[in-house]
């Protein structure tokens, strides 16, 4: 996991990353530390099957 400035990348590979927006911001904890989070970045098998999903399609 790598993150700077509200942005979260948390990937396993370089490919099939998927962007989410998160409005409003969320909090996040880092080695305890309270951290924003406003942008999360994951990488997915599927990435079109999983922002369908989030955005209640299917």
């Amino acid at each position: 996991m790598h993150g700077f400035a509200g942005r979260w990348l948390v990937n396993g590979s370089g490919q099939g990353i998927l962007t989410i927006d998160l409005t409003p911001t969320q909090r996040g904890y880092v080695m305890g530390f309270p951290v924003r989070l406003r942008q999360l970045m994951v990488s997915v098998a599927e990435p079109a099957t999983l922002a369908a999903a989030l955005r209640g399609s299917t």
